[in-house]
């Protein structure tokens, strides 16, 4: 499966996965003001949740099909906000005055220069500005899934300290998230060997799924987005330019 086809496949019920409503949650607690532009946005769910929830919104897609599908979800929705498919090299100064926050959630790890697409955007944020970037953490996790959707690699903890590092960002907070997912994505990747399960959160009705779900989100409102914890599938990363 392709990163557009994985994506048209959960798209629909995107928004009523656990863990993407505890991720939203998470970024509006570190968005500085109310206008952000998310950088390679995907489908864009995230700008859908948060353009309802009263934030001025805009996103960047470069790959043609994924923006179409965007653009078709917005719309159905009768959302307004701006959409935009261009490649990464339009990220500029231009085209990014303005916001106060930028996303980049879980791109750096499809591109295989991910060095020189962070300096760009470092380049191009205004003075004051927030990046909030998340990244596929553990390379010991790194399996047939990551290749499947087009991941060059995951970060440890070093790796993503490393890469921001070299940025000169007035600061940056790094923090693990999603420690609960490491058993069982460790579980069906490396010793299962085949694919992690997903449709519990994101399929259907059914009393189990709906507890199970509800019970999550109750987790990860009140345990993962509260603390730092020694591991995770994803690195949080606040960098203030």
């Amino acid at each position: 499966m392709n990163l557009v086809e994985f994506y048209r496949t959960h798209a629909a019920r995107e928004e009523a996965d656990f863990r993407f409503l505890a991720l939203k949650e998470l970024l509006k607690k570190n968005i500085s003001g109310t206008s952000v532009l998310d950088i390679g946005c995907g489908t864009g769910a995230m700008l859908r949740a948060l353009a309802r929830d009263g934030y001025a919104v805009s996103g960047v897609e470069p790959d043609p099909e994924l923006y179409a599908l965007a653009q078709e979800l917005k719309d159905r929705e009768g959302l307004d906000f701006k959409l935009v498919n261009a490649g990464m090299q339009s990220v500029s100064s231009e085209t990014m005055a303005g916001f106060s926050t930028f996303l980049l959630l879980d791109v750096l790890e499809h591109v295989e220069d991910e060095a020189a697409l962070l300096r760009r955007i470092w380049d191009g944020m205004p003075p004051g500005s927030t990046l909030l970037c998340l990244l596929p953490a553990l390379r010991a996790l790194y399996g047939r899934r990551d290749a499947s959707v087009g991941h060059f690699r995951r970060y440890d903890m070093a790796d993503a300290k490393a890469l921001f590092g070299a940025v000169p960002f007035s600061g940056a907070a790094f923090s693990y998230w999603n420690l609960l997912g490491v058993p069982a994505y460790w579980f069906f990747e490396k010793v299962a060997r085949r694919p992690v399960p997903e449709g519990f959160r994101r399929e259907g009705a059914g009393r189990l799924k709906t507890v199970l779900n509800s019970l999550l989100l109750r987790w990860f409102l009140a345990v993962e987005n509260r603390v730092s914890p020694p591991a995770g599938l994803s690195i949080l990363i606040k960098a203030v330019k």
